[in-house]
């Protein structure tokens, strides 16, 4: 059994090591990077609201669309503006599409 001894003092050094020791957790980022649901966005110059299944697909360059029939509401902390880039008017029609800002 010596050669156990070297084998697994070695293994247990790194996994320690990799969990950063015997002391307090790492944090763990608890919010994921994406998020399945349906989600419309836009280019941020204007055009027409495309759907994603994740938020992680939605391009950087994009705003979100909501409101109207389709598209539902904002993330937390947004609200859905009127998009001044369409040429529907709030309130005239049910299905006007607006902006999270």
């Amino acid at each position: 059994m010596p050669g156990m001894k070297r084998l697994v003092l070695p293994c247990l050094l790194a996994w320690v090591s990799v969990l950063g020791g015997c002391g307090e957790s790492p944090i763990i980022d608890e919010e994921p990077d994406c998020v399945e649901g349906r989600i419309f966005a836009r280019p941020a110059g204007g055009g027409s609201c495309q759907r994603y299944n994740w938020t992680c697909d939605v391009p950087e360059d994009f705003v979100v669309c909501c409101g109207g029939l389709a598209f539902g509401g904002c993330p937390v902390a947004k609200s859905c503006v009127d998009d001044p880039l369409d040429a529907c008017e709030s309130g005239q029609t049910s299905d006007c599409p607006g902006i999270c800002q």
